[in-house]
């Protein structure tokens, strides 16, 4: 009646198997955010990857105007021509 082949049975333990391992990955992933907020929030709040960078205070072109990284300074030049 419903015609039970190897091939179907195969496909039916496949698509459990997928199944089962997907909602291991999200349970893993949802485990592993819980774990990083609760780090974050005994450390005070920002990874310290982002708090070490620097900031750059720019400065404005006497030219054009444009605030620029005083190192790389204004590329005014280049826009005309």
């Amino acid at each position: 009646m419903f015609g039970l082949t190897l091939s179907k049975i195969l496909f039916t333990i496949l698509v459990v198997i997928v199944v089962w391992k997907g909602f291991a990955l999200v349970g893993r992933l949802a485990r592993e955010r819980r774990q990083a907020e609760a780090l974050r929030q005994r450390s005070g709040g920002r990874p310290k990857a982002a708090s070490s960078r620097g900031t750059i205070e720019l400065v404005e072109c006497q030219r054009c105007g444009a605030y620029v990284d005083p190192r790389e300074g204004c590329h005014c030049e280049r826009g005309r021509a």
